[in-house]
């Protein structure tokens, strides 16, 4: 089923609630309760345990609704057995060690729970009244289930299931340690506060939270401001994360895939207010890459909203980028995964589609598995599930010039791709050494990319893809096939199925001059105009590759610079599977060439 536009919303949030409300009952002392009262159906067979089995509102903003619960009395350490004049002493004077079992709370952002009023027995507000006031010395929370019902929405989501002892030290300290567990995932939390300053209207009460597990750990330390709305400020909090998607995926109950994103960490002042938590002036590492800059993040919407700008000394894309395949099968996987992890699959989650954004990032250089493209800088804005990728400069060095835009819609019923860009460079090798760590052109030269596709899947991809390329090398340079290879091999007799790319892709051909022109329709590349000069020859190519049938039929023409030399006259033919098609010499006949029959 897919999540609902709240999910991630809702479960970002948890880390806010399990800081502030999921550890029990800090809401009344950081939250003005005008005075509400603990509300609801109660039992209480004698003033030990109570059993809560009906609505109870603890306080109103947020709203917080205890739907079911056993309160008791820990009993003491020697076993012995607390008379009921004991145990109203100690609910009396704030020395009582209370339990919550079986308890289910709702965090309810709607403001419409049905919490009933009805009477409170005394002994049941006796036992009560100690947690709303903050008033005992230990409270232990066993397995305390924590729902969330989103604004709008009827139905509750699970945020997590809560354990954790909470324990005064003096008459002001406040410390609540224990664990969060949802999905597989447990997080170890260590929250303290000190509440001397709780009721006066303005006051700033110093904090502290530490999150430590295998997906993620967090440190703040600074200030709860009192006010209107929710404020916490820090000189200096860190987040820190070895896996990125995961946790993305964790929080927004999808699965993230594709390279890279794994690696995050963030570190500097920090500023919550209300629902939007700011990094400002902080140090942040992405899969390795340092930058430095603000983000902020905003759940307040129907989505997160992430705002910010990040400048990065050198930004690597390889953790982006899978190896060279070997094969030309997964040839172009690499173009395509890279991003994977932002633009989602059938059987994944999308950024797109989870957040909304509008981010300015620049580098001093960027590299791709050690060439090095300059530097660069582009903007990022998506929005209703919908992603517009500018890239405004691309240097290698001060002739090169370059850019690129992708669009992404997501918001239909079928995914739309689109990507427009160019670039001219001293050298092109640089440039497509981002797709691939093989060095597959180089040399002066420029490049242009018009093209759109659409589907879900990559067959669909393929099948839809239209649009144009060119690429031109008017001083020359060299491609990473073998052309005499090509023909030799021709010559021989090519056996279908035996062709042999890693041959033929393994050398290289130097090339006087290059000018190709492809198009695309309905996932059909021509080779409308391609032509190249080597020392010796002239070569053309003519026909068309099937990506969605991923089938070919190539005609390639070589003919010799020197009209005297006919030997170096050839002509290929390639056709059949991509990737084990048949090679043969493809001579015309004398007839076809109206020359006279021997």
């Amino acid at each position: 089923m897919k999540p609902s536009k709240h999910k991630l919303v809702r479960k970002l949030f948890a880390l806010s609630v399990l800081a502030f409300v999921a550890s029990g009952w800090l809401g009344p002392m950081l939250f003005d309760s005008h005075g509400a009262q603990p509300v609801g159906a109660a039992q209480a067979s004698n003033q030990h345990i109570v059993h809560i089995d009906a609505p109870s509102m603890l306080f109103d903003r947020p709203l917080l609704v205890l739907e079911r619960a056993t309160v008791s009395m820990a009993p003491p350490a020697n076993g012995r057995a607390l008379s009921d004049a004991e145990v109203a002493a100690k609910l009396h004077d704030g020395s009582a060690n209370l339990v919550l079992s079986d308890a289910k709370f709702v965090l309810d952002a709607s403001g419409l729970h049905a919490a009933r009023t009805a009477a409170v027995s005394e002994a049941v507000a006796g036992i009560l009244r100690p947690i709303t006031d903050m008033s005992f010395a230990t409270l232990s929370v066993a397995d305390a289930k924590i729902m969330y019902r989103p604004g709008g929405a009827l139905e509750d989501s699970l945020l997590g299931h809560v354990t954790c002892e909470i324990t005064k030290s003096g008459a002001t300290e406040l410390q609540a340690k224990g664990t969060l567990k949802r999905d597989g995932v447990t997080l170890p939390f260590d929250i303290s506060i000190n509440t001397k300053n709780a009721k006066s209207a303005s006051a700033r009460l110093p904090v502290s939270v530490k999150i430590a597990s295998d997906l993620v750990t967090a440190n703040f330390s600074g200030e709860y401001v009192r006010g209107e709305a929710f404020k916490l400020t820090s000189s200096n909090a860190s987040i820190a994360t070895p896996q990125a998607k995961r946790l993305i995926g964790w929080l927004s109950g999808d699965t993230i895939t594709g390279n890279g994103l794994d690696e995050f960490s963030a570190k500097g002042p920090l500023d919550w207010s209300g629902q939007t938590i700011t990094f400002e002036e902080a140090k942040f590492t992405v899969d390795g890459n340092e930058a430095n800059g603000t983000l902020s993040l905003n759940l307040g919407g129907t989505r997160p909203s992430l705002d910010g700008t990040l400048a990065f000394a050198n930004l690597e894309l390889a953790p982006y980028v899978r190896p060279a395949p070997t094969t030309l099968a997964t040839l172009t996987q690499s173009a395509i995964d890279w991003s994977r992890w932002l633009i989602g699959s059938p059987s994944s989650g999308s950024l797109i589609r989870a957040l909304d954004a509008d981010l300015r990032i620049s580098a001093t250089t960027v590299t791709s598995n050690g060439a090095a493209l300059g530097g660069g800088a582009a903007s990022l804005t998506m929005k209703d599930s919908k992603l517009l990728a500018d890239i405004a400069e691309i240097e290698i060095d001060a002739e090169t010039q370059g850019n690129a835009r992708v669009t992404v819609d997501l918001s239909g019923a079928v995914p739309r791709y689109d990507l427009r860009g160019s670039i001219s460079a001293p050298d092109l090798a640089n440039a497509m050494h981002v797709l691939s760590d093989r060095q597959l052109i180089s040399g002066a030269g420029r490049a242009d990319i018009d093209i759109t596709t659409s589907g879900t899947t990559d067959v669909e991809l393929r099948q839809t893809l239209t649009g144009s390329a060119t690429l031109s090398l008017p001083e020359g340079g060299s491609i990473a096939f073998n052309l005499a290879s090509l023909i030799a091999t021709a010559k021989e007799g090519g056996k279908e199925g035996t062709m042999g790319w890693g041959k033929l892709a393994g050398g290289t051909t130097t090339l006087n001059q290059l000018n190709a022109t492809f198009e695309a329709a309905n996932g059909v590349l021509t080779a409308k105009s391609v032509e190249a000069v080597t020392e010796t020859r002239k070569v053309a190519v003519d026909g068309t590759i099937d990506l969605s049938q991923q089938v070919l039929d190539l005609s390639i023409a070589a003919q010799s610079k020197d009209p005297g030399n006919a030997s170096l006259n050839e002509r290929v033919r390639i056709r059949g599977p991509i990737l084990a098609p048949t090679l043969a010499s493809d001579h015309p006949s004398k007839a076809a060439l109206k020359l006279p029959l021997e």
